[in-house]
């Protein structure tokens, strides 16, 4: 039996949160997207100022000839496009 978190817990504890991971071919892309939910992001979140592993995944995008992006601010949804075909 799961207690419930005591009255007045951060809402993290309330709500903890779920990944929900995906991987899909968008005519040429690849798009592979990872979305925490009930986690939300500050409005001014920006990729490039974020932590080491957002950085990583950022070059990684790079490297495969693709981008990184936060399209649906204040959700944590993270999508990594890049083309199917990698480039020479």
């Amino acid at each position: 039996m799961r207690r419930a978190p005591p009255k007045g817990a951060p809402l993290s504890l309330r709500h903890p949160p779920a990944i929900e991971v995906s991987l899909q071919r968008a005519g040429d892309l690849i798009r592979f997207s990872v979305l925490t939910k009930n986690v939300k992001l500050p409005a001014d979140f920006d990729v490039a100022n974020s932590g080491l592993g957002l950085r990583i995944a950022s070059m990684l995008g790079q490297q495969l000839g693709g981008t990184l992006a936060t399209p649906r601010l204040p959700d944590a949804l993270f999508v990594l496009e890049f083309p199917e075909q990698p480039r020479p």
